[in-house]
């Protein structure tokens, strides 16, 4: 049994992490389709494998009980000295590029966005948890015909291309070296405001990069690009029609664009692999969970963000190898996300590794 410590005065009305709902049972409101069949299932895995005890000397780690971010950095920074005179570590998850702002020698930590280009042992990638697919589109739906020929989907939401971001674009390699500097870093570190760190350490230029991978494949021939351009985020409440068009997008194209916006993260990647589908995934040094387990370089159509001007070329390349195998890659992305990306399995691997 994993006992854990944590203070009451940290959790707001159904704000903490779905990791303590064997302790608390309301999972946290970033999860926002949660049903009680789910809570349940969650409650009844988890409840014989961890519990909460209010004795710091006999827990096995301190948890921050909420989503990291700069309005708690003091309460962290708080409890990470009262874990370190007692030789324990602190579980802190976050959803934010903020990673500067947590001292990963004190901590154990659980993130979704990370630039850092350096990986502790430590430090492990969190995955979303998005609406399972399969509750909407089932194997039977998909037409067979899309092995014959290459098709991929995407959907985004912003026409933010301009001389702007073309401008921003070029400053990448500049900023990731500008903001290595640690003289820089220290300076940064009094920025507590989330908006200007990211604003600081990205340069907004990630619209102008999705825009520029659309190009190239629109203008790639003998690839059938199913690109839908929206004005609004789709969230999984959207009208029904809007929601259907996005599914069936999905379903009726044999492969998924997979690509970061202004957070390194997608959370289409996880969504595609909940329907079997295989991502052409644009890489930009994000670290992808599991990836001592999972091959993914062997099911996924892996881009080098360096090389995007020549995404066309690893399409063809993946399809030719592949397009024998096609429906194998497909059975074993499915299956990897059954075993690694269902809140209930990923949740106990965690606790199998803190045990």
């Amino acid at each position: 049994m994993l006992k854990l410590y944590f203070e009451d005065s940290l959790i707001k009305t159904n704000d903490y992490l779905s990791f303590l709902v064997p302790i608390l049972w309301i999972p946290d409101k970033h999860i926002w389709w949660e049903s009680e069949l789910q809570i349940s299932n969650w409650y009844n895995t988890w409840k014989m494998l961890i519990e909460r005890t209010d004795n710091k000397q006999e827990s096995d780690y301190f948890v921050f009980p909420v989503y990291f971010n700069l309005d708690l950095f003091d309460e962290l920074k708080s409890l990470s000295i009262d874990a370190k005179a007692l030789n324990k570590k602190v579980l802190v998850f976050y959803t934010s590029d903020i990673e500067d702002y947590i001292d990963i020698n004190d901590n154990i930590i659980w993130f979704k966005r990370s630039l850092n280009c350096f990986w502790p042992q430590n430090e492990y990638s969190l995955p979303a948890f998005p609406n399972n697919l399969t509750y909407e589109v089932t194997l039977d739906d998909i037409d067979k015909s899309i092995y014959k020929s290459i098709s991929i989907w995407y959907t985004w939401y912003s026409n933010y291309y301009n001389l702007k971001t073309f401008l921003l674009y070029y400053c990448l390699q500049f900023s990731r070296i500008f903001f290595s500097i640690t003289f820089i870093r220290k300076l940064l570190l009094k920025t507590k405001n989330e908006h200007r760190y990211h604003l600081l350490t990205t340069l907004w230029i990630w619209k102008y990069v999705r825009w520029k991978i659309i190009s190239e494949l629109k203008k790639t021939n003998n690839i059938n690009f199913n690109y839908i351009e929206r004005k609004t985020w789709l969230y999984i409440d959207v009208k029904e029609k809007l929601r259907q068009e996005y599914l069936d997008n999905i379903k009726n194209s044999l492969f998924s664009l997979v690509v970061r916006w202004n957070w390194n993260y997608s959370f289409r990647l996880y969504e595609v692999l909940s329907l079997w589908k295989i991502p052409l995934f644009v890489d930009t040094n994000s670290k992808l969970p599991f990836a001592d387990e999972i091959d993914y370089k062997s099911l996924f159509i892996y881009v080098p963000f360096s090389d995007i001007k020549n995404i066309w070329k690893y399409v063809f390349e993946f399809y030719e190898k592949n397009k024998n195998n096609l429906v194998n890659i497909e059975n074993e992305i499915r299956k990897i996300y059954l075993n690694y990306f269902v809140m209930e399995k990923y949740y106990e691997k965690i606790i199998s590794k803190l045990s």
